[in-house]
């Protein structure tokens, strides 16, 4: 992600799609920068490392270098337990609660991909589902609020 791909005014960020870019139309898709993303995106633009940089992150530039190792290694110091497929699991748990809060149009447009996709590689029963689910009352047409219910 460039800096260049960050429009603070709007709140949202362009991903670039290397995978989809032969397709027209598909090259890439805005997402919005979410709250926890912004303090992050605020901080690091304002560290003189950053100033006059063209990408946002530039320490893993070098293919040799990867995020895995870093996550592994802070993961062990941490103490925790192995996680499989860290980046992926993020990913999938992002997705649901972006499908769950704004819906299946707005899932698919952010993360960038189909409805299939997603329903093959990234649907999930979370905690707060059972919470929800174990508060159902079918005799009662009040609808019990959930962090994520508004759609």
């Amino acid at each position: 992600m460039r800096w260049e791909d960050v429009n603070w005014e709007r709140e949202r960020f362009y991903v670039r799609s290397s995978k989809t870019a032969h397709h027209e139309g598909k090259e890439g898709r805005w997402v919005p920068i979410f709250p926890e993303l912004k303090a992050e995106l605020e901080t690091l633009f304002s560290k003189p490392i950053s100033k006059g940089k063209e990408f946002v992150i530039n320490r893993y530039r070098n293919p040799e270098q990867t995020l895995s190792g870093q996550f592994t290694a802070i993961r062990e110091q941490a103490g925790l337990p192995e996680i499989p497929r860290p980046f992926d699991n993020m990913r999938a748990t992002r997705s649901n609660e972006i499908y769950v809060r704004f819906g299946a149009s707005k899932e698919s447009a952010w993360i960038g991909h189909t409805a299939r996709t997603r329903a093959a590689h990234y649907d999930m029963v979370t905690d707060d589902d059972y919470a929800v689910a174990a508060q159902w009352d079918v005799s009662c047409t009040q609808t019990i609020s959930h962090p994520f219910s508004h759609r």
